[in-house]
């Protein structure tokens, strides 16, 4: 069912690009093939304050924290990492390692919110996407075993083959990228894109 969810979307895609022309040029990054991050646990927004964080701004925050999925969620010793490489194509890599018992024979699929930049569109110049967010990405999902997931794919394996052209000077712009358990809610991701300090 992921896979039609998937080419479903694949199809609107390309349908919602932006076909007028460019008003101004485009310059990319001369260099841009990497992108990796640690991966947190997905927690609710506060949305009803009880208590402030430490510091000097006075920020306000809602004790206890709620993890947002209750079966996939690090154990003491939990950890996981994400990255994307682009050379002819974009390669994909998760790693969690350490996930609580209760996450033994679910699925983990990847969703990412983006913005995709292409040249040589329909109008004859560049053109970029509307928002897209939480794209299911039909290929990185795994089946977690004994606390570990590992996703191993490309972006052309992921979605449709023939959803981008390989070769064409495509930018992804990314926002939040998040696992979420298959069957849960897609705005509530077990584990997102984030920071650990220290």
């Amino acid at each position: 069912m992921l896979n039609r969810i998937v080419l479903g979307f694949c199809a609107a895609l390309v349908s919602t690009a932006v076909s007028s022309p460019s008003n101004a040029q485009r310059n990319p990054a001369a260099k841009a093939n990497l992108y990796q991050s640690s991966l947190v646990q997905g927690v609710a927004a506060c949305t009803t304050a009880n208590t402030t964080q430490p510091g000097t701004e006075g920020v306000v925050g809602c004790d206890p924290v709620i993890p947002n999925d209750d079966l996939c969620k690090f154990g003491p010793k939990g950890f996981g990492k994400l990255k994307f490489k682009a050379k002819d194509d974009l390669k994909f890599q998760v790693k969690l390692r350490g996930l609580d018992p209760t996450c033994d024979g679910e699925v983990l699929c990847t969703t990412a919110d983006l913005l995709i930049t292409q040249d040589v569109c329909d109008s004859g110049g560049s053109c970029t996407t509307e928002p897209i967010d939480d794209l299911p990405f039909g290929a990185t999902c795994c089946d977690v075993a004994f606390g570990k997931c590992d996703i191993r794919t490309t972006l052309t394996e992921a979605l449709h083959p023939d959803t981008f052209v390989l070769g064409n000077r495509t930018e992804y712009t990314l926002g939040g990228v998040s696992l979420v358990r298959f069957g849960g809610d897609v705005d509530k991701p077990a584990f997102r894109a984030g920071m650990l300090v220290p």
